[in-house]
This record gives structure tokens, sequence and C-alpha cells, in this order.
């Protein structure tokens, strides 16, 4: 009686050590929307799935939603501009932030203010450097980004996106993940 007791103790913790390997070693981790900046796409409390792979990283396009680490916090964003991309900001003097316009809107700024009906805002063209991307929050307005701290280098992207559940599940799921998986937007 003895023997088959004890071997099924060691089967389930042989099952559970195997469990949190796969877990573990697998490229994709969920995570926890932390912030209003990414809506309404991504909503505060939604969940993740983040693709860690080589794969993913290096295939990160305009468009795609990533996690990166900076300045010691975990951020959910999306890839405006790709290495050695340009484009044009309205720097404004009572915003905090830069203001992304496309190439229409910065050539009628140019139009407008050589009128001289709009003063006080600059027109800058930026140009991401090679080996980073710059990235902007879904709620513009709402959201720290590169317009704030500049591009993100790739060295510091954890992964891209591969699905986002858009479930919320709030505080009561957000201490059953590891502490570092919730993304501050």
């Amino acid at each position: 009686m003895n023997r088959p007791s004890s071997f099924r103790g060691l089967a389930t913790a042989f099952a559970a050590a195997t469990v949190c390997t796969v877990v573990w070693v697998q490229p994709y981790r969920p995570g926890i929307v932390r912030g209003a900046s990414m809506s309404p796409s991504m909503e505060d409390g939604s969940l993740y799935l983040l693709d860690r792979s080589e794969r993913a990283r290096n295939s990160v396009g305009r468009g795609d939603v990533i996690v990166f680490r900076m300045n010691g916090l975990i951020y959910v964003k999306r890839v405006w501009g790709m290495p050695g991309d340009c484009f044009n900001v309205m720097r404004t003097t009572d915003l905090d932030a830069d203001m992304l316009l496309t190439d229409r809107e910065a050539t009628l700024l140019q139009r407008v203010r050589r009128r001289g009906r709009f003063c006080g805002e600059r027109l800058v063209q930026r140009r991401v450097p090679e080996g980073c991307y710059y990235v902007v929050g879904d709620y513009y307005s709402r959201s720290e980004d590169s317009r704030e701290w500049g591009p993100v280098p790739f060295s510091c992207v954890l992964g891209k996106v591969a699905y986002p559940a858009c479930l919320p599940c709030g505080e009561y799921f957000a201490h059953a993940l590891p502490a570092g998986l919730g993304a501050r937007l």
C-alpha cells in the first residue's frame, strides 16, 4: 500500500513540474493591461497574450502592439514609426507631448503658418534612429509614449502582443499572475 501511494505522489510532482516547465519555457505569456492609454483596443484590466519568441521580436511592423520595459516599468504601446522613418510633429506650449501629424496635416499647417494665422507652435521633423521604434498609445491624449521619452530601443522590447483577449479582469486576477506581468500604459 505504501508503494502505490508514493508512486502517486511522485507522478503528481512530475506532472506539476512538467506543466510548470512547459508554461515557462513556451514563448507565450499572459499579461494584464494597466491604464487607459490603449483604449478602446485594449481596456484597463484586459488580458493579452505576449509572444516573446525571437521570431516575433524580429517581425515587428508599423501598427503592431509591443510590450517593452522602459525606466523600470513595463508598457504596452502601438508601433508608430520604424527605424529610418521620418515624420512631423507639432510642438505646442500648452501640451506636455508633441502632436503627431500626417504629411497632409503638416503641409496644411505650414500653409497656415506662412499666412500668419497660426503662432505659438513649431513644426518639427523627427527621424526614428536605427535600432529603435517610435511608439504611441491608442488613446492619444492619455498616453505616456515616445513623444515624451523618445524612441524605444529594440533591446527593451519584451515581445509582440499576439492576442489581446480584451476580457476585463481587473484586480481579481492581478494576484494570480507572476510579478511584473501587469503592463502599465
